[in-house]
């Protein structure tokens, strides 16, 4: 996760090494939560099973603070990606605006 305009280069996941080739046309599955200050995700590929999962600090309100909006990019600078989302959900609890 990269905040504040930071150029999203290290630390990062070598997705290759665990088997997770994101131009293969195939599903995968994200999940994220966040709890004490860390958001861990773990990307799987559907067809293959293969996953992968990376822990991020960083204290989100003090990133964001009580206002966030979820996306997500394929691209930076002149290149481009298509991203379909299949499905979406959301659980909070009240420090999450649960909303």
């Amino acid at each position: 996760m990269y905040a504040d305009g930071a150029y999203p280069s290290t630390p990062a996941l070598n997705l290759a090494e665990a088997g997770i080739d994101l131009h293969s046309g195939h599903v995968f599955a994200i999940h994220l939560t966040y709890a004490n200050a860390t958001t861990v995700g773990t990307i799987t590929d559907t067809v293959t099973g293969v996953s992968v999962t990376g822990s991020f600090p960083g204290d989100l309100t003090k990133i964001v603070g009580t206002t966030a909006y979820v996306g997500s990019t394929g691209a930076t600078g002149n290149t481009s990606a298509i991203q379909e989302v299949l499905s979406w959900s959301y659980s909070g609890g009240a420090a999450c605006g649960g909303k």
